[in-house]
């Protein structure tokens, strides 16, 4: 079936280089494949290091650093990725997913064969593609499951200079919405992503990549990729030093499978408003900093970040309901929204976006916040009621009446 399958893609190749002879742009892109097939028959393994710039609505993230192997073995390709201060490895094969955290010295391994397993390796392989995002063509052999085959002709390729120096770029333009289809909402989320591979003409292999996504018209994430120190060196040895469970480094770490994962590897499993919860620093935009034990009211906790466009999607459901109505739906209904922000303590990022879906009075950072309550979406809702307990739970609100009927059901209020 394999051999088959990649028949069947070097005969799609095959055709569109037939019926594209004319064509530069094609033409151009088959030398690049064809440049990265003879990369991956001469060298076995490919490093790189990878650094990230974002930018979101022109507001700068932290730049992150990772460093990428690449083992092209067909029986079992397999990519590693390692964070800049060497505090947590992921390790992906065809069957298992390895994350060794040298932080809280624990190694969850998951196996995609087992049925409780698959969600997690599923989940955690397509966030690592975050960081491999548009990555040189020879990674297309590492097999269809790690990267999309549909990517390996983009729609143009044009020449420009940078640096003085002549480069390709290929540009990929697609609507992304279909990646949330699973998500049940009130809106469409429509999503512009472009993709802009700056190849070096020399070697064809990529310099930088740069992504854009719009959602809404109103949100604008902007995605850097420097791609430098790029090594074809053997690098068995260190795959099997980091791979070596049994080496004395690993003494004191703990093993853990998906079915039993502490919560500091897949965030916390509280679902309760405990003491932590309750004494939590919630910081305004304003910089003005309050706490969920103060609060004599109904409570919504929106805990959300800018990674989620669900989330965006609320915040801007708000806006809606403010420019239609005069009010938030919620808020009519007696109950007090805090929008908090759980992975970023960046005010400036928050005000903006905050300005865009008219939310500064309900707008919040609790950077960690995760560890101490579960999010097990990137969004998610919990309704609290006076007494301080958790009366609906949710990742969507859908039409209110679920989480309204639930505050109408709560016998104490």
């Amino acid at each position: 079936m394999k051999t088959l399958s990649y028949i069947s893609s070097l005969l799609l190749v095959l055709l569109l280089s037939c019926h594209n002879q004319n064509n530069p742009n094609i033409k151009t892109t088959l030398e690049y494949v064809q440049c990265a097939k003879n990369a991956v028959e001469d060298n076995k393994y490919m490093s790189i290091k990878l650094t990230k710039h974002s930018l979101f609505n022109d507001i700068e993230d932290p730049t992150e650093i990772f460093y990428i192997i690449y083992c092209y073995d067909k029986k079992n390709p397999s990519f590693t990725v390692i964070n800049s201060d060497s505090t947590k490895t992921m390790i992906f094969d065809k069957e298992n997913y390895f994350l060794i955290d040298h932080n809280t010295r624990e190694i969850a391994c998951i196996n995609k064969c087992n049925n409780n397993g698959k969600k997690a390796y599923w989940n955690m392989k397509n966030h690592a593609k975050g960081y491999l995002r548009e990555m040189p063509y020879y990674h297309q052999l590492l097999e269809k499951d790690f990267y999309s085959s549909s990517q390996l002709i983009h729609n143009s390729v044009t020449d420009t200079f940078i640096d003085g120096k002549k480069t390709k770029v290929f540009t990929s333009l697609t609507p992304m919405g279909y990646m949330y289809n699973n998500i049940t909402s009130k809106y469409d989320i429509p999503i512009q992503h472009s993709v802009y591979s700056y190849v070096n003409v020399h070697n064809y292999h990529i310099d930088s990549v740069f992504v854009k996504n719009i959602t809404n018209n109103d949100f604008e994430l902007k995605t850097t990729y420097i791609i430098s120190d790029i090594s074809f060196e053997d690098k068995q040895s260190f795959f099997e030093s980091i791979l070596d469970f049994s080496k004395s480094i690993y003494y004191d770490y703990s093993f853990h499978n998906e079915d039993n994962l502490p919560y500091s590897m897949r965030g916390s499993t509280n679902d309760t408003i405990n003491d932590v919860i309750k004494n939590y620093p919630l910081v305004s935009i304003h910089g003005d900093t309050t706490y969920i034990k103060d609060k004599n009211s109904w409570i919504l906790l929106n805990l959300w970040c800018k990674d989620c466009p669900s989330c965006i999607e609320t915040l801007l459901n708000y806006k809606n309901e403010i420019d239609s109505l005069g009010y938030r739906t919620l808020e009519n209904e007696g109950i007090e929204i805090l929008a908090i922000n759980y992975k970023t303590d960046n005010i400036a990022l928050l005000e903006n976006i905050a300005q865009k879906t008219s939310s500064k009075d309900i707008m919040y950072s609790a950077k960690g916040l995760n560890t101490h309550i579960s999010i097990p979406y990137l969004g998610y809702y919990y309704l609290i009621s006076p007494d301080k307990n958790i009366v609906y739970k949710d990742y969507n609100l859908e039409d209110y009446s679920k989480l309204l009927n639930a505050k109408k059901e709560y016998k104490n209020y």
